[in-house]
């Protein structure tokens, strides 16, 4: 899936990204009710319009999350740039569940990773490549 971004990411030093996480049976009202993504990249919460740098829909697994989200991130890093993710949100609206899946032991199938084991993941692939092993023979 490919998500447009207003700006690169070179260009802006701070971005933000929403992430709609599905409509629960306990959310009083329901959440549907009081977010709403727009055609246009737009967010409204409650009536209030945010015009985040990218917004991904309740439907998005965690893979295309990483892809879009973080996996730039962690290129820009391993360029040498500082780099951090940051999530914000009220209890239950699944930041823990964006940063490492929905069981905490990490014992799950990859397709539930979040963004955390996935950015290990890719920053030791990325060493492995680009630093030579030393033989100590």
């Amino acid at each position: 899936m490919d998500f447009e971004r207003k700006q690169s990411y070179l260009e802006i030093p701070i971005q933000v990204g929403v992430r709609l996480r599905p409509v629960l049976d306990t959310d009083d009202p329901p959440s549907d009710e009081r977010v709403e993504l727009l055609a246009t990249g737009q967010v409204t919460v409650e009536g209030h319009l945010f015009e985040p740098t990218f917004c991904l829909p309740a439907s998005v697994g965690q893979q295309e999350l990483y892809a879009a989200a973080v996996e730039p991130q962690v290129e820009m890093l391993l360029q040498g740039y500082n780099v951090a993710v940051v999530t914000f949100g009220q209890t239950g609206s699944g930041k823990t569940f964006t940063l490492v899946g929905p069981d905490a032991t990490f014992a799950m199938s990859e397709a539930e990773f979040g963004v955390l084991p996935r950015a290990v993941r890719h920053v030791f692939a990325a060493l492995k490549v680009r630093v030579p092993r030393v033989n100590n023979a």
